[in-house]
């Protein structure tokens, strides 16, 4: 088979070669044999199966292949399937046989796809997005994941994309690096609705990153009241 990507839709497609013979044993008389194709020249069939692709809740592909395309590879006498001796074209009886060969396996097709398991990579991003992101010297981004869900599943040619949403509780923390928070992947969930993103963002600050950033803005600074002048020379941040 070749393959290939559509949209969300992967096509399998095929040409393949076939002989076909059949016995008739008269009332009177010896057997008689007949058939199509034989060692050099050989009718074709086109076959091209579809299935879209999507992840299931634990991180395996789901398909579910149906039978698109079952046809002669051409409208040439060629791929027709002609009793030689009867000249009978049993072209649509190889095909309907054809089908239902095909058709039973379609599930075999299913199960070989659902094990393909992208549990691995999955866990690979989501240590990622658990380790602290450094924004600047002392200050660190913490996305606190919770739960990834299952966006658009897209392809073009030989390229599978998977369009994911994130669950998030962002947190900014000053200071020493935080420790990265070991969570297991969670199952996989459906995405919602809705479009773009709102972003509550939490800070802890230290009172000496505090201390540095304000003094550093208002060090020097002069203020005039009532005819007197202060100049800020340092600042010192601490509790109420």
């Amino acid at each position: 088979f070749t393959t290939f990507m559509r949209g969300q839709v992967v096509h399998l497609r095929t040409t393949i070669s076939y002989r076909a013979r059949g016995y008739y044993k008269p009332p009177i008389g010896p057997t008689i044999g007949a058939g199509c194709g034989n060692d050099k020249v050989q009718p074709q069939i086109q076959i091209e199966l579809v299935t879209p692709i999507t992840l299931n809740r634990n991180w395996h592909l789901r398909s579910e292949s149906r039978l698109d395309k079952l046809e002669p590879a051409s409208d040439s006498a060629k791929d027709r399937c002609v009793v030689s001796i009867l000249k009978y074209d049993v072209t649509t009886r190889v095909i309907d046989a054809a089908r239902q060969a095909i058709t039973s396996h379609l599930p075999d097709i299913d199960s070989k796809i659902a094990k393909i398991d992208l549990t691995q990579r999955a866990s690979g991003w989501w240590d990622l997005l658990n380790r602290p992101i450094r924004l600047r010297d002392d200050v660190w981004l913490q996305l606190q994941p919770r739960q990834f869900r299952l966006g658009a599943v897209t392809g073009t040619a030989h390229t599978l994309t998977v369009q994911a949403g994130l669950d998030a509780f962002p947190k900014i923390v000053t200071g020493a690096e935080p420790k990265a928070i070991a969570r297991p992947l969670p199952t996989l969930a459906k995405d919602t609705a809705d479009a773009g993103f709102q972003i509550a963002l939490d800070g802890i600050v230290d009172f000496e990153t505090v201390t540095r950033a304000v003094e550093d803005a208002v060090r020097g600074k002069s203020v005039t009241q009532a005819k007197q002048t202060v100049t800020v020379k340092s600042v010192v941040v601490g509790p109420l």
